[in-house]
């Protein structure tokens, strides 16, 4: 009886050892921004207390797995999909950090550019192989990971729980399985699928998406760990057939092979998902994603709770997290140095990358790698932070791949009113001891025409130097293509023509700030007639201004877009001086001088402008923000009053406006504050809302003789109002606007647009 009963002892003994010494792998999928559903499946599976004993992911999963991996518990998980705004990364939307004002060209219209380089082989170009900008992504992975390789001397096994994550190389079209080596890189790869981010080269091979190949990565558990059970966590599914009406789907059928979406035979289960159809960058649902993904494994677990492959056992797991983090070192990073995808001249390099004392915050880090992205002498900026076991320190590694010497950008916009107008610039740029670049711009339009040439030269140093010398024409025709003026009784032919050029001084104050000095030289030219009784026989009359005007001014904008932002903020001071000469030709219809003889005068005057728009205040999909333009100057009247109009400075707030001749908001000196509502509808449609109350200090008018003479102080307002939807198509804004000017005889105005409405700076700006 003794040994029957031991006999029974012992079997169920060996029993239960054999179930507790079953491994259990978690196997992620991808799904983009549906992939987030991970961290709820990972919650579920914690409090239920399943072990997980291996981990593998793919694309978005490889980057939630490796999180885990490396001891971050789901809500910190959570917080950080949450607390960092992801889908602004993903959609161009540039913080701060990610910007440097000073190495920045004016804002331009482009909406497309390509690369190339001329040498003996011939051409050599460069299109744009992808849509979202990784400098942040890249960025974050190399904080968040770099501690945890350091841990797990860059062996995945060695991470808190043993990790895989799987890529794609594109040149043998086959499956990388990456193991060891970086893991911030390793993650990036695998989520790098085709025309959304940049590809990472690893040991030489080019890797893309592993989800192309298999996007749940099963089979590649069972090779590397040889679980016993599998749990899948699925998040994503095979697309649909492809449609010949479809180039889309007709690529993604092309590049993507059907994925068995099972345990291929081992104990465990898939749990299938029902989430909602997003777009794979839209990270706005994501809480929602990731308490559901959590309901919906629990309902799994309770199902197969009396399933005998799930074993059940309690673990300390939280002191395994605190074993593994106290491992990852604290941050010293000693030595910075910089790697060139091409062995050239490094000087402006290494001039860039000097440094006094060790770094010992992320944040200077963080500084240091965005001033090296927003440098347009780089075409890709990686870095990694390969660790010293005997120092006890980082080494901060820069790769660089340069930017090709030669550019040409197309652009421009396509508008229901008469700001339609074709966009080109030509760039060339070489970079020795100092930076050198120029370019040459056009504006093609009905209204608007332009040509600009620029050159620079960017001396690096301790407090980097740049200098500028510019020529610009710029010709505004109000009456070519123009449907209505918003004062009848005013002159309906006008035109503007400046000539400058433009030396100028600029040194950084921040990654968003400048200090500027410049000397412009130049003429502005206004032709127009005195009234609107004129015919073919009739003469326009002429003034001239020809004028030396230096100026300084203070300059920072961190706006997260070029046009229609939504974040961030803008200030412009500057403090400019004039002097000048008028010369005025009078045509057949002055009634000033019926001679038509030329008569001059000197023109000088002192102006203090001020431009601001912040972002202040955002909650949830809600962002509002407040707007401050004012002008203050002792200007003289020119010789008649259309000339002395046209020499004041408009408040255009809307995007319309810049093409309308508007006496009513132009004076000498004016304040004028907005408010802007912008709320997003769905990921990257935006409703738009300003409200702008504009006041002239003394308006404009014109007497009998056709002088100008200044209206009673402060007895005039106005009031803009404007409401658009906008749709940012990646290559740039889709929009809609109805606007409304107060005072006009056509206030109410409906305008669509694509693409830019961005000039090249105006004379005296």
């Amino acid at each position: 009886m003794i040994k029957r009963n031991l006999f029974i002892l012992v079997l169920v003994l060996y029993s239960v050892l054999s179930y507790s010494q079953k491994k259990t792998a978690l196997v992620l999928s991808g799904g983009g921004s549906r992939a987030v559903a991970h961290i709820g499946a990972i919650r579920a599976l914690e409090e239920q207390q399943v072990k997980i004993d291996y981990i593998v992911g793919v694309s978005m999963g490889a980057f939630v797995g490796a999180m885990y991996a490396s001891g971050m518990t789901p809500d910190e998980m959570e917080a950080f999909f949450l607390n960092n705004d992801v889908e602004a990364w993903v959609n161009e939307n540039k913080d701060s950090m990610q910007q440097n004002l000073f190495m920045q060209d004016d804002e331009d219209a482009s909406l497309v550019s390509i690369d190339f380089d001329i040498n003996k082989k011939g051409v050599k170009y460069s299109v744009p192989t992808h849509f979202i900008s990784a400098n942040r992504l890249n960025f974050e992975l190399m904080k968040m990971l770099s501690p945890s390789c350091v841990a797990a001397h860059n062996d995945f096994d060695r991470l808190m729980i043993p990790f895989r994550c799987v890529a794609t190389n594109i040149d043998k079209n086959k499956l990388v399985v990456l193991k060891e080596g970086s893991l911030c890189r390793s993650v990036r790869a695998s989520m790098t699928f085709p025309f959304l981010l940049d590809p990472i080269r690893i040991d030489s091979a080019l890797l893309f998406d592993g989800g192309m190949m298999d996007n749940l990565p099963v089979t590649t558990a069972i090779e590397e760990f040889k679980p016993d059970i599998i749990i899948g966590s699925k998040a994503a599914g095979n697309y649909d057939p492809p449609s010949e009406d479809d180039l889309l789907s007709i690529i993604q059928n092309m590049l993507t092979k059907d994925t068995d979406f099972t345990t291929q035979g081992k104990e465990g289960f898939v749990l299938e998902m029902d989430l909602p159809s997003l777009d794979i960058v839209d990270f706005s649902q994501s809480r929602i994603i990731i308490d559901s993904a959590y309901i919906q494994m629990k309902r799994q677990l309770k199902a197969h709770q009396n399933v005998s492959y799930l074993m059940i056992e309690p673990y300390d797991l939280a002191s395994k997290r605190v074993s593994f983090d106290d491992k990852k070192p604290i941050l010293i990073v000693d030595t910075v140095t910089a790697v060139l995808a091409k062995q050239g001249n490094n000087e402006y390099v290494n001039s860039n990358l000097k440094r006094r004392k060790p770094i010992t915050s992320y944040q200077d880090i963080e500084e240091d790698f965005f001033r090296k992205t927003a440098n347009p002498s780089y075409k890709r900026v990686l870095a990694s932070m390969p660790y010293n076991y005997k120092l006890g320190s980082y080494k901060l590694v820069y790769h660089l791949q340069e930017s090709n010497p030669y550019s040409v950008d197309f652009g421009g916009n396509i508008s229901s009113s008469n700001l339609t107008q074709a966009y080109l610039k030509l760039a060339y740029q070489n970079v020795g001891k100092n930076r050198f670049s120029s370019y040459l711009n056009g504006y093609f339009g009905q209204f608007y025409r332009s040509v600009k040439g620029n050159v620079r030269i960017d001396i690096p140093g301790k407090y980097p130097i740049a200098f500028q010398a510019s020529g610009t024409f710029n010709q505004k025709n109000y009456f070519r293509g123009q449907t209505y003026f918003f004062e009848e009784e005013e002159p309906s032919y006008l035109k503007v023509d400046e000539r400058f050029f433009e030396m100028c001084f600029s040194t950084p104050l921040s990654p968003v700030g400048k200090l500027f000095a410049s000397l412009s030289l130049g003429t502005d030219a206004y032709r127009y007639y005195q009234n609107n009784n004129f015919t073919e026989i009739d003469t326009s009359d002429k003034t001239n201004i020809e004028y030396v005007s230096p100026s300084v001014g203070i300059a920072i904008n961190s706006l997260n877009k070029k046009q229609f932002a939504n974040r961030g903020l803008s200030l412009s001071v500057s403090l400019r001086y004039v002097s000048g000469l008028e010369k005025y030709y009078p045509g057949s219809t002055s009634s000033k001088n019926t001679t038509l003889q030329l008569s001059s005068s000197n023109y000088n005057y002192l102006k203090l402008s001020i431009d601001y728009v912040n972002y202040f205040l955002h909650h949830n999909k809600i962002h509002f923000g407040g707007a401050l333009k004012a002008s203050f100057s002792n200007q003289p009247f020119l010789n008649n009053y259309t000339s002395s109009i046209l020499s004041a400075e408009q408040y255009s707030p809307t995007t319309e406006s810049k093409a309308l001749f508007m006496p009513n908001y132009r004076a000498y000196n004016s304040a004028a504050l907005g408010l802007i509502l912008s709320f997003d509808i769905l990921n990257r449609l935006d409703w738009r809302t300003e409200a702008h109350y504009y006041q002239p200090y003394q308006r404009i008018l014109s007497n009998e003789k056709q002088e100008a003479y200044f209206e009673t102080k402060l007895s005039s307002k106005y009031v803009v109002l404007s409401t658009a939807f906008i749709y940012d198509t990646r290559i740039g804004p889709l929009s809609l606007h109805l606007n409304y000017y107060e005072d006009s005889s056509d206030p109410w105005n409906l305008m669509f647009t694509f693409g830019y409405v961005i000039f090249n700076r105006m004379s005296l700006e």
